[in-house]
């Protein structure tokens, strides 16, 4: 599969796919095209998470594409301004927790583990630097 047809799965909305995709390209070679992919894909996996309330996974893969985001060209500040926003989302759930967990403990989540290995894989694979080009 190519960056390109990665591309088209994101657009289609299959966006897990896309990841599945993605992940081991950007794990043999971190270069330009499969880096901006990588971080647009996890991005929308991120999004995805926060609409499943996997908050822990999608604070790791928050924390993944922060450290992303200095190998991503970004000309026009789009993945500056991504990271902004899920910063944003991320507080407001965060508080919605905190609020949530004082009104009721019992019901406040803390925290949500991977259901399968396949989940922790996919996340690991966004958490290291990539190399210079």
């Amino acid at each position: 599969m190519t960056v390109r047809e990665i591309f088209e799965l994101r657009k289609e909305g299959r966006i897990e796919e896309a990841y599945d995709a993605i992940r081991p390209m950007y794990a043999a070679h971190k270069g330009k095209y499969t880096s901006i992919c990588m971080f647009w894909t996890a991005s929308d996996i991120f999004k995805l998470r926060l609409e499943q309330k996997r908050y822990d996974e999608a604070r790791q893969i928050f924390q993944a594409l922060k450290r992303m985001l200095p190998y991503v060209e970004d000309k026009e500040g789009k993945a500056a301004a991504s990271i902004q926003n899920a910063a944003r989302r991320l507080s407001r759930v965060t508080a919605n927790q905190t609020t949530d967990a004082k009104k009721n403990p019992s019901d406040s989540i803390t925290s949500i583990p991977s259901s399968s290995k396949e989940e922790k894989t996919s996340i690991t694979s966004i958490t290291s630097s990539p190399k210079e080009e």
